[in-house]
Order: C-alpha cells, then structure tokens, then sequence
C-alpha cells in the first residue's frame, strides 16, 4: 500500500508547476560594453581627483539576477574594485513599472567599500506612497558585487531596470561624483 501512495506523491511533485522563477534561475544576464564609462570635471569642487584608473573602475562588464530561495541576487562585473573607503563606489539598480497612477519602483542602492548602508525599497503604488524597505546584503569576489535583496522587496510586476555604477565621494556633506556607467535594459524585465 504504501509504494503506490510514495508514487502517486513523487509523481505530483514532479508534475506540479514551479511558478514563474525557481531557485537558481537566472531572469537577467546582461553584457555591457567596456570603455563607456563617463568622467565628470569636478576641478570646481575641493575633492582630491582620483586616477584615470581608478575613476574606469566602474566599468560594468556584466550584470545578473538570479532568483535564489530567499533573496532576488543582482550581481554587477566591475573593472576593479576600489579598496578604499573614499572615493567610493556606489551601484543603483531602479526597476519601474509604469501605468499611470497605478506606477510602481523597486530601487536597490549599495556600496562594495560601505556595505552596511545597503538598503532596498518598494513603492507598489504611487497613489499610496507606503512601501517596503528591507536590508540588502552585500558580497564581493573578485570584481563581481553581489547584492541579496529579500523576496518581499522585489516587484512583483513587469518594469523597466536601469543599472548604475558611480565612483563618488563625500566633500563635506556634498556628494561628488566623479565617473559612471548606465546600463539599460532593453524591454521590459518581470524579475517574479
């Protein structure tokens, strides 16, 4: 009796839908061309002017989601990594789903050199502006950032993601950004 019970169960198991995305799957892979980063003049500030170097560090090279168990995962391929806490380099993914009133954002900001300010925040509404913030955890290896942002922070909703890598500083409460890289995704992406 029970191997035909264990069967039908296994065999339900199997047939049942995943949903949209399961754990390990890759939504996005994006690959950006290097050497596109812009260079600000900041020669009217009183900011130290980092190296040519330094300032392409945030050059993206590629840029990932993975769905993962608990945490939407954004990875970010960078030149180099800035081991210094200033300048520092920042990264913005904004995800935007327009329709109207009925508008929502999902916005991740981070840092690899200040990872214990990453946050993320979700507005499903721009009618109601109360939303969901949560904590982002940060890792990197190598030149890859990865950011881990809680399920409960992802947009449900079909948008469109536009990816920013910075090289800034704090000059006395004045931010100054030195150099960045844009990508944006072609269409539309649904990250649920």
């Amino acid at each position: 009796m029970r191997a035909p019970v264990l069967a039908v169960i296994t065999a339900l198991a199997l047939s049942s839908p995943a949903g949209p995305a399961s754990a390990g799957a890759t939504l996005v892979d994006e690959v950006d061309a290097t050497g596109d980063v812009r260079v600000f003049d900041v020669s009217d500030t009183e900011a130290a002017e980092p190296t040519d170097e330094v300032k392409q560090s945030v050059d993206i090279s590629r840029y990932t989601v993975t769905e993962r168990a608990r945490t939407m995962r954004f990875s970010f391929t960078l030149a180099a990594i800035v081991t210094s806490k200033e300048p520092y380099q920042g990264l913005h993914v904004t995800f935007i789903a327009r329709g109207g009133n009925d508008s929502s954002v999902m916005a991740v900001d981070a840092s690899p050199q200040l990872t214990g300010y990453a946050s993320g925040y979700y507005i499903p509404s721009f009618e109601d502006d109360s939303g969901t913030s949560c904590r982002v955890k940060v890792s990197v290896r190598d030149t890859t950032v990865r950011l881990d942002l809680p399920h409960r922070c992802v947009m449900p909703k079909a948008g469109e993601m536009r990816v920013i890598s910075f090289l800034g500083a704090d000059e006395g409460g004045e931010d100054v950004i030195y150099s960045q890289d844009v990508l944006r995704l072609k269409g539309k992406t649904t990250l649920s």
